[in-house]
């Protein structure tokens, strides 16, 4: 599967199996999920970056 197929394919799994409540799109950076994390990952500063990663690989196909 080529890179394109491959980004396709992620982006139909997380949106059919990540709730919307749980989406990045809808973080409010409330910081919960971080207190949950048993890795101690800083989830709003890199959804941050995926976030600007995301919108400007979506800019690179249009």
């Amino acid at each position: 599967m080529d890179g394109a197929n491959q980004r396709k394919s992620l982006q139909g799994k997380y949106a059919v199996q990540m709730k919307t409540e749980e989406k990045t799109s809808v973080c409010v950076e409330c910081g919960t999920c971080e207190e949950q994390c048993p890795q101690n990952i800083n989830i709003r500063q890199r959804a941050t970056v995926c976030g600007v990663a995301v919108r400007v690989m979506r800019e690179g196909e249009r």
